[in-house]
């Protein structure tokens, strides 16, 4: 089974929150829907945000 990947312009939007502010806290690991990453010698990050992890996230938080 394939996981669904979300973007990340489209994940700040359904939390309601810019998209600055979703990569900030998904660096600092504080927003559990996917992870962040940075490769070795590179300076841009990897934003890999998964449809289940967002969807569980909106319930907890409440966002239907």
């Amino acid at each position: 089974m394939q996981e669904i990947r979300v973007q990340t312009k489209v994940a700040a939007k359904e939390l309601h929150m810019d998209v600055l502010t979703l990569r900030e806290l998904m660096k600092h690991g504080n927003l559990p829907i996917g992870y962040a990453i940075k490769k070795d010698g590179k300076s841009k990050w990897g934003f890999y945000i998964y449809r289940h992890l967002l969807d569980e996230h909106k319930k907890h938080l409440g966002i239907g």
